[in-house]
């Protein structure tokens, strides 16, 4: 019995693909634009260095959603965030401050925007959901009349080097940049107590309370992390650029919930991966760089978007892992099917209609 009992749990491991689901997708995104697309430049170095390039900013933002999301919450603002977080660095260095001043003028409204969206959730017990639809509403208003819905030039060369494009050893600065967001990433979540602390809060927040974690305090802190990340993208976004606007970030964050959630972050929060994150959002750059490139319209390359998220999170479901290979005897089979939600629901089902006749 020991032995059935352990094989259906190694069965179970081997039947979740939510953890590797996005490491498959990539190496099937390359083959099929390397096949289709490798004589119109996508193989080449530049275009690859390019795709790298672009999911950073996406990536630095789903770094801090993952704690979001891993914590059970989700943060809508990450895109108008991007925005008004450029605008306050643009008109800082308008008025005289250096590019030093401007970043933490940036950083400073990133927390303040995490920390109300926190303090809202907190104190009023309000879905997130809910909660950063209105802030986002009241951000995207706040950056038009901030910036007079028109673009603030930037002229601080140290500014659009360090922060936009510059490069070190050849090396674009905004992929160090995201590569250091996911070293301090990967820190907090594997490394020190705060990351299965959000985890823990996740997973069963009752339970978290009862083992004596501060579940308001992590879920404020959570918001503020992905506040003060979204907050260095509307950095980049604007030293890339040379300028800030209002418009920075719109609906980004549709790409970076795609990317947590790919790379095996659960939307039901307690399980989490920031190695997994970077991986989705390079897949999410990929994407749109290959279907630029084979020439997609806007509305095309939304479509292409939304059915890869679909297609590679529904593969990554239990059943249908299970029912495709079938790794297990019958009776292992049976058994691992009966464990999965859709099953359940249906005996419940079918059991409380006996009980009613």
């Amino acid at each position: 019995m020991q032995s059935s009992n352990s094989a259906v749990k190694t069965a179970g491991r081997k039947l979740d693909l939510s953890k590797i689901i996005v490491y498959i997708a990539i190496v099937v995104a390359f083959l099929v634009f390397s096949i289709t697309l490798g004589s119109s430049g996508f193989l080449t170095a530049k275009n690859q260095i390019n795709i790298l390039r672009q999911m950073t900013t996406i990536g630095i933002m789903s770094f801090g959603m993952t704690f979001v999301i891993g914590c059970g919450e989700i943060d809508l603002t990450v895109g108008a965030n991007i925005a008004t977080s450029g605008i306050v660095a643009a008109i800082v260095m308008r008025a005289g401050g250096n590019a030093f001043v401007a970043l933490l003028a940036a950083l400073a409204t990133g927390l303040i925007i995490g920390g109300v969206n926190g303090l809202i959730l907190i104190y009023t017990g309000l879905p997130s959901f809910l909660i950063t639809i209105g802030t986002l509403t009241i951000l995207k208003g706040l950056s038009m009349e901030l910036a007079n819905s028109n673009s603030i030039p930037i002229y601080d060369r140290a500014f659009t080097q360090v922060f936009g494009n510059g490069k070190v050893l050849g090396i674009p600065v905004m992929i160090l940049w995201c590569i250091l967001c996911m070293i301090i990433a990967y820190i907090l979540l594997r490394k020190v107590s705060f990351g299965s602390k959000v985890l823990a809060v996740g997973g069963n927040s009752q339970a978290a309370t009862y083992s004596g974690i501060n579940v308001p305090k992590i879920r404020l802190m959570v918001m503020v992390l992905s506040g003060v990340m979204s907050a260095f993208v509307g950095v980049l976004y604007c030293a890339r650029l040379q300028a800030a606007n209002y418009l920075y970030g719109d609906g980004a964050e549709m790409n970076v919930i795609a990317s947590v959630v790919l790379g095996g972050t659960s939307m039901n929060g307690g399980v989490a991966s920031v190695l997994g994150t970077f991986v989705g959002a390079w897949l999410m750059a990929m994407i749109d760089n290959g279907t630029v490139i084979a020439g997609m319209t806007a509305s095309q390359q939304n479509i292409v978007r939304g059915i890869v998220v679909i297609a590679a999170t529904a593969t990554a479901n239990r059943l249908i892992w299970a029912i495709v290979f079938k790794l297990v005897t019958d009776d292992l089979f049976l058994t691992h099917i009966r464990s999965c939600p859709v099953f359940l629901k249906r005996e419940l089902y079918l059991s409380h209609s006996v009980r009613r006749e």
